[in-house]
């Protein structure tokens, strides 16, 4: 992704690594959902000419009646499984934001804290 040269020298290099990481994440959720959408709509149309197809093979009338309700049984179940593509999705880009997030605390957290803290932390610590 092209990123401004002004946003570069005059953000702060961790701030703009971080940034950068969320909108690495906004576009990986965006193409995620670009392909749940272009499955299902494969799908969908695929279902469709199969259905076609079955019925214009259909002498019975009784036979398309099956066949137009067996397709419309099988629609809500797709739609669910659609929304639950959709919710997973979501739930792993939010899961990822939280991580840059909580990386980007982490290491705000370190820098603030002084040398001879750490080393207090980490002396009464192996005590």
């Amino acid at each position: 992704m092209y990123y401004h040269p002004l946003l570069r020298n005059t953000l702060d290099s961790r701030f703009f690594d971080t940034c950068r990481a969320f909108a690495d994440v906004w576009l990986d959720a965006a193409a995620q959902q670009r392909e749940i959408q272009r499955n299902a709509i494969a799908a969908f149309c695929s279902a469709q000419a199969q259905n076609l197809h079955a019925m214009s093979e259909a002498e019975d009338p009784a036979a398309i009646v099956a066949h137009v309700l067996a397709s419309a049984v099988a629609e809500p179940l797709r739609a669910l499984t659609l929304a639950a593509h959709f919710a997973e999705a979501a739930a792993d880009s939010h899961r990822r934001a939280v991580a840059v997030l909580v990386s980007h605390m982490d290491g705000a957290k370190e820098r603030r804290m002084p040398r001879n803290a750490e080393r207090r932390r980490s002396a009464t610590a192996t005590r």
